[in-house]
C-alpha cells in the first residue's frame, strides 16, 4: 500500500484523508475500464464487490470506456483485489483493459510475487552449488546456507517489529523483502566463505577448534563491521 508508507502528517496523506472524509477514498485514483463490444458492461461492473459507482460509458469506434470509484483506498490490497474481479465481469468474449494506479499497483504487485517464487529459491540453488564445490562437504554446505537464511528471516522481522510497533509505519514496500534477500543472503553468504577460508587454511597447520579460534579471530572484526 503505497500510501500507507507515508507518514500521517505528510500533505498527499492529509489530503487523502480529506478526500475520503468528504468524497469517498475511491475518489482520490478512480479506475478507468476500456472494453472492446457494443454491449454496455455498466450494470455488470456495478455489481461487483468493492466498486461504489461507474460512470459512462464513453463511446469511440467500438471501445467503450467506463470510470470505476472503489470503495476502499484505491491503493491498499483490498482494491488491488477488486482488480480481477472488475476484468472477469467486464470479459464476457471481449478485450478488457484496465488502468489507473490501482491496476498498475495490481500488476507490479504480482510481477514482485512472481519474482519471489523464482529469484529466491534459484539464488538459493546457486550459492548451495558454489558451496558444495568450494567446500566438498553437504554438511557445512547445509550449515552455511542456513545461517544466512536464519540472518535474513531475523533481520526482516526485526526490522518490521521496530518500524511497525516501535515507529508506528503501517506497511512498507513490497519490493524490500525480495531486495533484502538479495543482499544480506549474497553478503551473508560472502562473509561465510571469507570466515570458513581462514579457518580451512589454519586447519592444514593446526587442530580443528584452534583453527576455528584462530579463523574467527582473523575475520570476525571485518565481519562484525559489515553486519
Amino acid at each position: 500500500d503505497t500510501l500507507s508508507t507515508f507518514p500521517e502528517d505528510m500533505p498527499s496523506r492529509e489530503g487523502f484523508t480529506l478526500i475520503s472524509d468528504h468524497f469517498g477514498a475511491g475518489m482520490l485514483a478512480p479506475m478507468e475500464v476500456v472494453v472492446n463490444s457494443k454491449e454496455s458492461m455498466k450494470s455488470s461492473l456495478e455489481n461487483v464487490n468493492g466498486v461504489a459507482s461507474v460512470t459512462g460509458p464513453e463511446r469511440s469506434k467500438g471501445y467503450q470506456k467506463y470510470t470505476l470509484i472503489l470503495k476502499d483506498n484505491p491503493y491498499s490490497n483490498e482494491a488491488m483485489d477488486v482488480v480481477p474481479k472488475v476484468r472477469a465481469a467486464a470479459n464476457k468474449g471481449n478485450d478488457v483493459y484496465i488502468a489507473g494506479q490501482t491496476a498498475t499497483q495490481y500488476d507490479d504487485r504480482a510481477v514482485t510475487q512472481h519474482d519471489e517464487k523464482v529469484i529466491i529459491p534459484l539464488v538459493i540453488a546457486l550459492i548451495a552449488i558454489l558451496l558444495l564445490c568450494y567446500l566438498r562437504s553437504i554438511t557445512a554446505m547445509l550449515y552455511l546456507v542456513a545461517t544466512v537464511l536464519l540472518s535474513f528471516v531475523g533481520a526482516l522481522g526485526l526490522g518490521w517489529v521496530i518500524i511497525h510497533y516501535a515507529m508506528g509505519v503501517e506497511a512498507i514496500s513490497g519490493l524490500i523483502p525480495l531486495y533484502a534477500f538479495v543482499f544480506i543472503v549474497a553478503l551473508g553468504e560472502d562473509y561465510n566463505i571469507f570466515m570458513i577460508s581462514s579457518i580451512w587454511k589454519n586447519s592444514k597447520t593446526m587442530p580443528l577448534r584452534k583453527a576455528i579460534t584462530e579463523g574467527v579471530g582473523q575475520t570476525g572484526g571485518v565481519i562484525t563491521s559489515a553486519g
